[in-house]
């Protein structure tokens, strides 16, 4: 995996270049410690971090709270809401008021490189990137368990996802990148306005989208965002969305891909007959491959049903195999039992 390049220049506009952390959380005081230290841990110092407790333990997240409150100064906004509004709507609370240059959306599970902001940011200033609207960079999935309220790393992997600069195509059919690794103009929250709340799941897929069909959203090979994973049935509280609530990210992948669809249609009807045609001719163009993947799974169903009939035959040869050792079992005792006997024969016969 590749280190943060140390050849990325820093200059006078990138250190003062403001950036806006907006930090959801509910009730994850566990996670949240970590969360927190890594926005603290940051080289780029010129940041503001707005932490929504989306519905959470007011009094516990306070006293929480109160012992990083001198390490974060003035740059810490804390927004309560006093029962849960969703995920979407607690990142619009609070960027609604942000003034920064730049904001992310830093999940409060979720951890970045302490060179995360000084690169994305620099790529962002840089005068040859201004066709970006955003960049998002090299991803690690770190897998963990919590178990005695204590987090537990079991792996680390590659996010293989996406290593490009976002290809408009391929973000249609699927988010391509996690939102930890993701750093966004704040001049899109005027062009494009704010995340849609009434998405349960998939919402920042959706705003990937609405943000590409303004412009561009470069790449940084460099792994500088570390996206925090739990397995399905870990207890709600500290759950992921996309392994607890599988289901949910299907359905919306399909929803928010039909009302796309319509929109467009609805504002051009004529596509519809291009979408048709492009839809036949993919269909046409595959043919052949969908005809041999069936014809490979044919033969390896072909494959599984002989390996079956193999596997009856070893058991049927193991049986008999255990019954003949049984019904053998008298013989072989009185063949050793006979052994002084033997040895007499053999003698006589001028064998021994």
């Amino acid at each position: 995996m590749n280190a943060p390049s140390p050849s990325t220049t820093t200059t006078h506009a990138t250190t003062h270049a403001t950036v806006a952390v907006v930090m959801r959380t509910k009730n994850r005081l566990l996670l949240l410690h970590r969360a927190l230290s890594s926005v603290l841990f940051q080289t780029h110092t010129a940041w503001h971090l707005y932490l929504v407790n989306d519905g959470g333990n007011q009094p516990e997240l306070e006293r929480t709270l109160a012992l990083y409150r001198p390490l974060f100064g003035t740059r810490l906004s804390v927004l309560h809401h006093s029962t849960s509004q969703g995920m979407e709507a607690a990142s619009n609370a609070a960027l609604a008021h942000v003034t920064e240059a730049f904001f992310a959306i830093h999940d409060d599970d979720d951890t970045w490189h302490p060179d995360f902001l000084k690169h994305s940011v620099a790529f962002l200033t840089n005068p040859e990137n201004t066709r970006f609207l955003a960049v998002t960079t090299g991803s690690v999935v770190v897998h963990e368990e919590i178990k005695n309220d204590i987090v537990h790393e079991l792996s680390r992997e590659e996010w293989c996802v996406n290593r490009e600069t976002i290809d408009f195509t391929k973000l249609l059919y699927a988010n391509l990148f996690p939102p930890i690794s993701l750093l966004m103009r704040a001049s899109l929250l005027q062009s494009i306005g704010a995340f849609n709340a009434a998405l349960p799941v998939l919402g920042d897929w959706d705003y990937n989208i609405r943000i590409m069909q303004q412009g561009d959203i470069g790449y940084i090979k460099d792994y500088l965002a570390f996206y925090h994973r739990r397995s399905a049935g870990t207890h709600s509280v500290y759950s992921n969305t996309i392994t607890n609530q599988a289901d949910q990210h299907t359905l919306y992948n399909i929803l928010i891909r039909n009302q796309k669809l319509r929109e467009s249609l609805r504002t051009s009807p004529q596509l519809l007959g291009l979408a048709q045609g492009l839809i036949f001719s993919m269909q046409h163009h595959n043919a052949p491959l969908y005809n041999g993947l069936a014809s490979t799974l044919q033969q390896l169903q072909s494959i599984e049903t002989a390996l079956h009939h193999i596997n009856n035959r070893l058991a049927s040869i193991e049986l008999t195999s255990m019954w003949v050792h049984k019904l053998l079992r008298p013989l072989y005792k009185v063949w050793h039992l006979a052994l002084p006997a033997r040895r007499l024969v053999a003698k006589l016969r001028g064998r021994a």
